[in-house]
């Protein structure tokens, strides 16, 4: 294929060569109420999706969004109903916090 070639993403050769799926907005903004919105846009029309969390346990969101990143680090699912794997290779540095992968970083002479 080059880069003159008629594309069609509906064809399901081209369709292969997808590596980032559509994705739907997501805005996140606090109410007059001062609960913590998390909004994603709707399909062709359909309502948008709405998480609505008081102010006061946004923190503990973050926390439980955080603490999802860290413990599934070895293993990047870019669309788990496919079965298709970005990394699959669990090495030591899938245990680590964040904070822990910088310094390894930093002790092998890289960037912190």
């Amino acid at each position: 294929m080059t880069v003159n070639s008629e594309w069609k993403w509906s064809d399901p050769a081209t369709m292969s060569n997808v590596v980032v799926k559509p994705v739907q907005a997501v805005a996140v903004y606090t109410t007059s109420g001062d609960d913590l919105v998390i909004r994603q846009a709707g399909l062709s029309g359909d309502p948008d999706s709405l998480v609505i969390v008081p102010r006061l346990y946004a923190r503990n969101l973050l926390k439980g969004i955080q603490d999802q990143l860290e413990d599934d680090v070895s293993t990047y699912h870019a669309y788990p109903s496919e079965g298709v794997v970005l990394n699959a290779s669990p090495d030591s540095s899938a245990r680590m916090t964040p904070s822990q992968r910088r310094m390894e970083r930093f002790q092998k002479g890289g960037l912190p």
